[in-house]
């Protein structure tokens, strides 16, 4: 079996597990990681030990490196690096970014203009959809606000 079919049988039974809770005002992520777990066989379960192994790698260089996906606070991280030798611009790049064919990550010195592109592309990208979900967020809470009196849990 590769990567993908095994991804995306645990995301089936993840997403059935989801699925059966639809209605429930809260959805607790550890009791379904538990009951997905209580499903699997050992073989299953060494897949799943690896994959939570990279995706721990994964999020180590993601806070290292800065892929977005996050949230990031409400500055730069000072452990990013700098964008010149200027002090004004301490903490606004990274040391490394997403490559844009490599999957990993390339030191900002060495990065091509296709890295470059990647790059620009997928901040902006993302910048535009969390500014977007922010606007759709605030005016839904307006929209529930002007409707009338809330249950005391809102």
């Amino acid at each position: 079996m590769n990567d993908t079919n095994d991804t995306i049988d645990l995301r089936k039974l993840i997403d059935g597990l989801i699925d059966a809770r639809e209605g429930e005002r809260h959805i607790d992520p550890a009791a379904i990681a538990a009951e997905a777990m209580g499903r699997l066989g050992e073989a299953e379960l060494r897949r799943v030990a690896d994959l939570y192994i990279r995706q721990i790698a994964r999020g180590v260089c993601r806070k290292r490196f800065g892929r977005s996906g996050e949230d990031e606070g409400d500055g730069p991280d000072p452990n990013q690096g700098e964008m010149f030798a200027e002090e004004r611009f301490t903490g606004v790049l990274q040391q490394r970014y997403p490559g844009a064919r490599s999957g990993g990550y390339v030191l900002r010195d060495s990065m091509s203009a296709e890295d470059v592109n990647f790059n620009v592309r997928r901040l902006r990208k993302e910048g535009g959809a969390k500014l977007d979900h922010a606007d759709a967020l605030e005016l839904w809470d307006r929209t529930r606000r002007a409707s009338g009196p809330m249950s005391p849990a809102a």
